[in-house]
């Protein structure tokens, strides 16, 4: 498989120092990355010379001939950044190849895609696309794309690039579109597709049919502006479930653990959670302490903050305390979701 361009817009030369180019972006047989050695095939008419990475500074990545023997040769080569107004069908990268950019909330029905965000689609056409700017994309079939699905109540809407409309190697919000149809994984395409349209993200709806607010950063968490409570309750000794709404392929959840004492609790108390049917009697611990106050009614809190890791059946996890005591509620509170790997 031919892997090259890693630059964010546009293709890539490969030029000697002198900046004579010896190899034209459109010959795409000519450069090919061999995964297992991790370097760069060059074919020079029918010969070719083994290009090793040697150093990137800026937008320009170093190579290096090597002759026969694998040993570093005389004649260097850059690979740089070319014009990204070419076509840019004849592209071809890593399986599965992406590059997100920060996702941004702008209202109940719209959201931004930022310049940068880079897709390997290997729909009808392979190509690697990127999006031609900051993309303002409206949900819903009256939006940016007729073939989006309405927005209902709490539902999980996700993001395609709809590969019956892409030209080039740009695309715009209306070559994106929503649906509660989820994607499913693809070995071949390394990625999550439905059909030949490539899933690049997902979002939750609110009770009232509105995109739900949230922040993103360009990683794979999606913080909600307000938390969902998932549990409250008198913890036990046994490993309780815990069912946070998740995505199709999401494997990790943000969530906050809350924990008040009602009462006077005079023993020292331990919180655990662990990836539901996981064999461990223990688990990952939360927290822990005991009352400071006195036997009244006065409160005294525990919270954290952490992600916990579900598992990719039933996307639960499990929370015991180290005893039972009716002066304890427990609280669980999800705080976002994670973007299932490869999304």
């Amino acid at each position: 498989m031919r892997f090259y361009n890693i630059n964010t817009f546009g293709k890539l030369l490969l030029e000697r120092n002198s900046g004579v180019p010896v190899y034209d972006p459109n010959d795409e047989s000519r450069l090919i990355y061999d995964s297992l050695t991790q370097r760069v095939l060059f074919a020079d008419s029918t010969t070719y010379q083994t290009l090793a990475i040697t150093g990137q500074i800026a937008d320009y990545v170093t190579f290096e001939a090597l002759d026969n023997n694998g040993d570093v040769g005389t004649t260097a080569n850059t690979v740089a950044e070319g014009n990204h107004t070419h076509p840019g069908t004849s592209l071809v990268a890593p399986l599965g190849y992406f590059m997100r950019s920060p996702f941004y909330w702008q209202n109940g029905t719209s959201l931004q895609v930022t310049r940068g965000a880079t897709y390997h689609s290997n729909g009808s056409t392979e190509r690697l696309v990127h999006a031609g700017g900051d993309l303002s994309f409206t949900f819903g079939p009256g939006g940016s794309n007729a073939s989006s699905s309405a927005l209902g109540a709490s539902q999980w809407h996700y993001l395609y690039i709809d590969d019956s409309s892409l030209s080039g190697d740009t695309f715009a919000a209306t070559d994106l579109l929503n649906s509660t149809t989820a994607p499913t994984w693809s070995i071949s395409k390394g990625a999550w597709y439905n059909g030949n349209n490539r899933c690049i993200g997902v979002f939750k709806t609110t009770a009232g049919s509105t995109v739900r607010e949230f922040w993103n950063s360009g990683d794979d968490c999606i913080i909600w502006s307000d938390y969902t409570s998932l549990y409250s309750a008198n913890p036990g000794t046994s490993f309780t479930d815990i069912i946070p709404s998740l995505p199709v392929g999401s494997l990790k959840v943000p969530v906050t653990f809350h924990t008040d004492f009602i009462g006077y609790v005079s023993d020292e108390l331990e919180f655990f959670w662990r990836m539901n049917s996981s064999s461990t009697s223990i688990g990952i611990l939360i927290g822990g302490g005991k009352n400071i106050a006195t036997a009244d009614n006065d409160e005294s809190r525990i919270i954290n903050t952490t992600d916990v890791v579900v598992d990719p059946v039933a996307q639960r996890f499990e929370v015991r305390c180290n005893f039972s005591n009716g002066n304890i509620r427990f609280e669980v509170l999800q705080n976002g979701y994670f973007l299932p790997y490869g999304m």
